[in-house]
Order: C-alpha cells, then structure tokens, then sequence
C-alpha cells in the first residue's frame, strides 16, 4: 500500500511542476522561441543519483552492484546529452533520432 501512495504522490508532484514550470503563452511570444531550460539536466542527474543509491540498499542480489544500471545510464546521459545541445543549438529529427 505504501508504494501505491509513494506513486500517486510522485504523479501529483510531476504534474505540480509541470504545471509551475511550462512557460505559458506571454512568456513564448517575448522572445519569438521558448527559452532554454536544464530541466533535461536535472532530471537526469536526479535519475543518476537514485540509481547510484538505489545499488546501495541491502534487497535482493543486486546489493552493491551498479552493472545492470550501466546501460541504462549511459543510455539516458546520452539522450539528455542530445536534449541539452537541442536546447543550445535546433538539431534536425534526424539527428535526435539517431
């Protein structure tokens, strides 16, 4: 019952903060483009240290052990990688996609 409502509190904050954070029409057409944010950034810093921490809590056989983790960590360091130089600079679909 406690993850049920871990969950559904994680989901009403995400939706707080994306209600507080998302820019809404005068803060567009000031500038002609939405403005740069690191969002992206934080959240995969976020993600990399609940990761790192998660491979320290005494469960199951993956105590201590962060190599199952290392794919998906890059992976993700990879995709905010792309998501901050989209941010900087437009990059075509093609290259985010690939």
């Amino acid at each position: 019952m406690s993850y049920l409502n871990v969950s559904l509190t994680v989901c009403l904050l995400t939706l707080v903060w994306l209600w507080l954070l998302v820019p809404r029409g005068r803060a567009l057409a000031q500038s002609g483009e939405p403005p740069p944010r690191l969002g992206g950034l934080a959240l995969a810093v976020a993600t990399l240290l609940v990761a790192l921490l998660a491979t320290r809590l005494p469960i199951g056989a993956t105590h201590g052990s962060a190599a199952g983790l290392l794919p998906v960590l890059v992976g993700g360091s990879l995709i905010s990688l792309i998501g901050w130089l989209d941010d900087r600079r437009p990059l075509s679909p093609l290259v985010k996609l690939f």
